[in-house]
C-alpha cells in the first residue's frame, strides 16, 4: 500500500456568491491562481482552479446560470492518472452523489445531481487533495471527446472566468 498516492475529495455545495468563503479550511493560506475556463457544455462552464502553489489543491467548479442546463441524470467524469490508496466519502446529506471507479491507474469520479436541489444560479465545487500531483488529465462530459489539460498551463485568451470573491 507504501507505493500507493493517498486523493482525498472533499465535494462542498455552493451558491454561487459564496464562494469566496471559504469553503475548505487550511492550514497555510490559499492564494489560487486566476481560474482557468477548462470546457463548457451548453451553458454549463467547467472551472479549474489550481492552487498547489498555496495548499496543493485543484478545485474543480461547474457553474451554470440555469439549472436545467445540464441533463438531470448526466455525471461529470473527471480522470486523473493517478495510484490511490483512500478517498474520503462526502458527507451525508447532500444533494450530490459521488460513485467512483478505481483501477491500479487511474480513478475516476462520478458526481451526479438533482436538477430540483439546487438554487439558482448554482454550482458546487471537487477538490482533489494530491500528496504528488499529476501532470495531465482529462475531462470528459457524456459522449464528448475528452478534453485534455496539462498542468500546469496558461488560459487560452478570452477564456479567463474571474469568479466573485477569488
Amino acid at each position: 500500500m507504501g507505493q500507493f498516492m493517498n486523493i482525498i475529495v472533499f465535494v462542498c455545495v455552493l451558491s454561487a456568491c459564496a464562494f469566496g468563503a471559504g469553503a475548505e479550511p487550511s492550514s497555510k493560506p490559499s492564494t489560487p491562481t486566476l481560474p482557468m475556463l477548462l470546457t463548457t457544455v451548453g451553458q454549463t462552464q467547467v472551472i479549474l482552479h489550481d492552487m498547489r502553489d498555496a495548499d496543493q489543491r485543484l478545485v474543480l467548479e461547474l457553474r451554470s446560470p440555469d439549472v436545467t442546463s445540464m441533463p438531470s441524470r448526466g455525471a461529470l467524469h473527471l480522470t486523473f492518472d493517478a495510484r490511490i490508496s483512500n478517498i474520503s466519502e462526502p458527507s451525508t446529506p447532500m444533494p450530490l452523489r459521488l460513485e467512483t471507479a478505481v483501477t491500479d491507474q487511474q480513478v475516476t469520479f462520478f458526481l451526479a445531481r438533482d436538477p430540483f436541489a439546487f438554487p439558482q444560479p448554482w454550482s458546487y465545487t471537487v477538490t482533489i487533495a494530491f500528496h504528488q500531483l499529476p501532470q495531465t488529465g482529462a475531462v470528459t462530459w457524456g459522449n464528448l471527446t475528452p478534453q485534455k489539460v496539462t498542468y500546469p498551463s496558461p488560459p487560452p485568451a478570452g477564456q479567463v472566468n474571474t469568479l466573485p470573491g477569488t
